[in-house]
C-alpha cells in the first residue's frame, strides 16, 4: 500500500512538472544592447504558520479476544467528519533544477470530529445482544518533510511524509438492540504512526491579495497506526474485563489552508549578470498560446476508503445506527469536453465528463444480529466493485499549462452480495443467509490539478491529472435472503460514503490551437 501511495503522489509532481518550448529560427544576430536585469527572484527559503481545515474519514480493523482464548475475525469500522489544522515549518530553496526544487521540515496539530463506531464482536449477556460503541477521532500531530517543485517563481507542488499520533475517545458501550447502556466500556487510546500526503502551495500576492507573504495551500494525506490492545472495563468500579479489543486505524484527510512566510519575496543567492554591451542574438518570439477548448480522454488509478452507516429493521426490533467500513485501490477511464472561456483574460476554463471506476474497496458489514444456530455475532465481508461518474467541472489555468479545477455530479456505484458468518473465528452458519447486492445512486464533489506533459515527452496533448473525490449515497433497503432463497423478516438499510484520491494520463485530440489572447 505503502508503494501504491508513493506513486500517487509521484504522479502530483509529476504532473506539474516545467515544459519548455522548442527554440524557434532566428534572423542573424545583430549587436544589441541587453535587456535590464531581471528583478530580484522571490525566495522560498524561510519559515511560515499556517491554518485551515477539512474533512477525513477513518478505517478501524479489529477483532475481540476474550479469556478463554481465540479471537473473532477480523472486521473494519469507521468513521468521518471535520477537522481543523494548525502548523508551520521552514523550507530551503535549493540550487538544483535552476532553484526549483525546495525542501522542508514541518509540524501539524490537527483538531478533529472525525465520529464513528466499533462493534467489538461481544454479546451482552443480560440482554442478549450485540454491543458497540460510539468513537471519535479527536486530535492528531504529524512531524515531518517535505519536498517539492517549483512550477513557476508561485507555485509549489510537493510530496510529504513522517512519524504522527492520534487519539480515539470512546463512548460507553451500548447494545445494538435500541441504545441500551450495558456498564461496560474500552479505554481511550493514542496510537502511532505513519502518514504520506502531497499537495500544492499557491502565493496570493502575485496575482489575487496585495499581503506579502500570503500563501493557499491544499493537501491531501494518508495515515496508518499501529495496532492497540483495549481491555474492556466495567464504568462502575473501573474493574479491568477478560475482552481484549485490538484495533489498527488507517485515516485519509483533505484540507485547504492559509499559509503565512515570514520572509517571502527576498532574493536568490545567484544574480543575472551581464556586461554593458553584448553580442547577442535578438529573442525568438514567444510560441503560440495554447487552449484548453476541445475534448479528451483520460485512465488512471488511485486508492479509496469507504463508510457504511446502517441498522438492522425486523418483527419487534430496530437496532442503533453503527458504521462499518473498507478501503482498497481504484481503477479510472473517462472522457469529457472543455470550453477555455474568454473570463479573467482566458484562465476559466468549464466543461463536463464521465468517468467509470473499476475498484476493490473491500470492508465488512457487521448487521447486528445472533445466530441462534452458533450463539455468535454474525457479520460479511463487504465489497464495492464498480462507480460511474456524470458530471462538471470549473478550472482557473494557474499557467498556460496547469488547470486547478473543482468538480461535481451524479454518481451511482455497486456493491457486491454479502454471505453472512459468524464472527467466532470465521464460523459458517449452519445456513447462511445473504445480503444482496445493491447499487445506490447520490452526489460527489471532488477537485484537483492538470498539467501539460508536451515540455517532457514528445507526444502533443498529454496531460497528467492528479484528483481528490468525495460521494455520497442514498440510503438502500437491503431484505435478508435466507439459505431457501425466500426473503427473509429482517432488513439491512445503509447508506455509504466514498473518498478516493487517483492519478492518471489524459489525451486531449486537438489541445494546442491559438486563443484570441494570451496572457
Amino acid at each position: 500500500m505503502k508503494k501504491l501511495l508513493l506513486s500517487l503522489l509521484a504522479g502530483l509532481i509529476l504532473a506539474t512538472s516545467s515544459a519548455f518550448a522548442a527554440d524557434l529560427a532566428t534572423p542573424a544576430p545583430v549587436y544589441k544592447a541587453p535587456p535590464p536585469p531581471p528583478p530580484p527572484v522571490a525566495s522560498w527559503t524561510g519559515c511560515y504558520l499556517d491554518g485551515g481545515a477539512g474533512y477525513g474519514l477513518f478505517n478501524q480493523d479489529h477483532s475481540t479476544s476474550g479469556p478463554a482464548g481465540g479471537s473473532t475475525v477480523t472486521t473494519t469500522d469507521g468513521g468521518r467528519g471535520w477537522l481543523g489544522r494548525f502548523g508551520g515549518g521552514c523550507d530551503y530553496q535549493t540550487p538544483l533544477f535552476n532553484n526549483r526544487l525546495v525542501v522542508g521540515v514541518f509540524g501539524d496539530y490537527d483538531f478533529m470530529d472525525l465520529t464513528g463506531s466499533n462493534t467489538p464482536d461481544v454479546i451482552n449477556m443480560p440482554t442478549g445482544s450485540p454491543s458497540t460503541f460510539p468513537t471519535q477521532e479527536t486530535e492528531a500531530a504529524y512531524v515531518g518533510g517535505r519536498i517539492g517543485y517549483l512550477v513557476n517563481p508561485a507555485l509549489l507542488t510537493y510530496v510529504d511524509g513522517g512519524w504522527t499520533t492520534t487519539h480515539f475517545s470512546n463512548s460507553p458501550v451500548i447494545t445494538t438492540a435500541f441504545g441500551n447502556a450495558t456498564g461496560t466500556g474500552w479505554p481511550n487510546y493514542s496510537p502511532q504512526g505513519w502518514f504520506l500526503g502531497g499537495g500544492y502551495e499557491y502565493a496570493l500576492n502575485y496575482d489575487w491579495l496585495p499581503i506579502h507573504g500570503l500563501f493557499w495551500r491544499t493537501e491531501y494525506r494518508f495515515s496508518q497506526y499501529n495496532s492497540s490492545d483495549l481491555r474492556l472495563i466495567g464504568r462502575a468500579g473501573g474493574v479491568p474485563g477478560g475482552d481484549v479489543e485490538h484495533v489498527t486505524p488507517y485515516v485519509q484527510t483533505i484540507t485547504s489552508s492559509l499559509v503565512w512566510r515570514f520572509n517571502f519575496g527576498g532574493p536568490l543567492a545567484s544574480a543575472d549578470a551581464r556586461p554593458a554591451l553584448a553580442y547577442k542574438a535578438p529573442p525568438a518570439p514567444p510560441p503560440p498560446a495554447l487552449s484548453w477548448t476541445g475534448c479528451y480522454v483520460d485512465a488512471g488509478g488511485g486508492y479509496g476508503l469507504l463508510n457504511q452507516d446502517h441498522n438492522t429493521t425486523g418483527p419487534g426490533f430496530a437496532t442503533v445506527t453503527i458504521t462499518d467500513a473498507g478501503r482498497g485501490w481504484v481503477g479510472r477511464v473517462g472522457g469529457g469536453c472543455d470550453y477555455q472561456t474568454p473570463l479573467f483574460n482566458n484562465r476559466v476554463v468549464a466543461g463536463v465528463f464521465g468517468d467509470y471506476d473499476f475498484m476493490n474497496l473491500t470492508g465488512s458489514n457487521s448487521p447486528e444480529l445472533i445466530s441462534l444456530a452458533t450463539g455468535t455475532t454474525v457479520t460479511s465481508n463487504a465489497k464495492e466493485t464498480n462507480a460511474a461518474y456524470v458530471g462538471g467541472r470549473i478550472g482557473y489555468l494557474v499557467t498556460p499549462s496547469l488547470l486547478s479545477y473543482a468538480n461535481g455530479g451524479y454518481t451511482q456505484t455497486r456493491f457486491d452480495p454479502m454471505t453472512l458468518f459468524s464472527t467466532a473465528a470465521g464460523i459458517a452458519l449452519p445456513s447462511s443467509p445473504t445480503i444482496p447486492g445493491q447499487t445506490y445512486t447520490g452526489w460527489f464533489l471532488g477537485g484537483g490539478a492538470e498539467y501539460a506533459l508536451s515540455g517532457i515527452v514528445p507526444i502533443n496533448g498529454l496531460f497528467w491529472r492528479s484528483e481528490y473525490r468525495l460521494a455520497s449515497y442514498n440510503k438502500s433497503d437491503a431484505q435478508l435472503i435466507a439459505a431457501s432463497g425466500a426473503p427473509s423478516a429482517d432488513v439491512e438499510h445503509i447508506t455509504p460514503y466514498v473518498q478516493t484520491v487517483t492519478s492518471g494520463l489524459v489525451w486531449r485530440f486537438n489541445f494546442g490551437g491559438p486563443i484570441a489572447a494570451r496572457y
